[in-house]
């Protein structure tokens, strides 16, 4: 929905033009596809097998509703998280019961509580994939899903830290047995070549296109990328 497709055919059509200008330009053009959508770090894996090795600069552009030089991208990790408890009639034998969705779900309200002290650059949102079959069982088994997003890698690093405590809460108050999979690797904040997005400023506007300007972009304004 917010428009990845388009970032290939822009690439693609980068490259084709490009390709036309031949020894005229110094240097190579390489046009790299890059797996995983939002999920599993693509161009980190990439880069860990050498993909980018002696590449001086890469360029990716990503759709939106407004012209930017360039945009917020700050650090953000994938976490998973399975609680196991024991199945029981919910109504003639409720002590026999281990309750995994009472677990997630207090570490849910937990980390609801959290974000009232966090720093404004920090986010953390999640959902509930698993929570039980039938409302007359205990849920033996529930799961979410949760993003945790701060400003660099030292932050996040020490937020994740808060978050498991959130985890850890739920697990401890039910009996639940917790599983934590943070996913890797976490996509850290970018670091954008100026020289560069100001140069795609200046022929973009030399091609009629409108930017707003960078400084002016609200401090909530931020998303992630790897």
């Amino acid at each position: 929905a917010c428009g990845h497709n388009l970032i290939a055919t822009a690439a693609i059509g980068a490259g084709i033009a490009l390709a036309g200008l031949g020894a005229r330009l110094p240097g190579r053009i390489r046009v790299l596809g890059t797996p995983a959508e939002e999920r599993g770090g693509g161009k980190e894996l990439m880069a860990r097998e050498g993909a980018f090795d002696g590449v001086e600069a890469a360029m990716m552009v990503h759709p939106a509703g407004v012209d930017l030089a360039s945009m917020p991208c700050i650090a953000v990790a994938d976490v998973e998280v399975h609680y196991r408890g024991e199945a029981a009639h919910a109504s003639s034998m409720p002590e026999r019961g281990i309750n995994a969705l009472d677990a997630l779900v207090l570490a849910y309200q937990s980390i609801g509580a959290l974000r009232q002290h966090i720093r404004a650059t920090e986010r953390i949102h999640g959902i509930i994939t698993q929570g039980g079959f039938a409302p007359n069982i205990v849920p033996e088994h529930a799961a979410g899903r949760f993003y945790v997003r701060a400003r660099n890698a030292d932050e996040l690093a020490a937020l994740k830290q808060r978050v498991l405590g959130c985890f850890e809460a739920g697990a401890r108050a039910t009996g639940a047995t917790l599983d934590v999979t943070w996913c890797d690797p976490d996509y850290l904040e970018l670091q954008p070549s100026w020289p560069l997005a100001e140069a795609y400023q200046a022929n973009a506007e030399a091609l009629g296109r409108r930017f707003f300007p960078f400084d002016r972009l609200p401090p909530s304004v931020a998303g992630s990328t790897d």
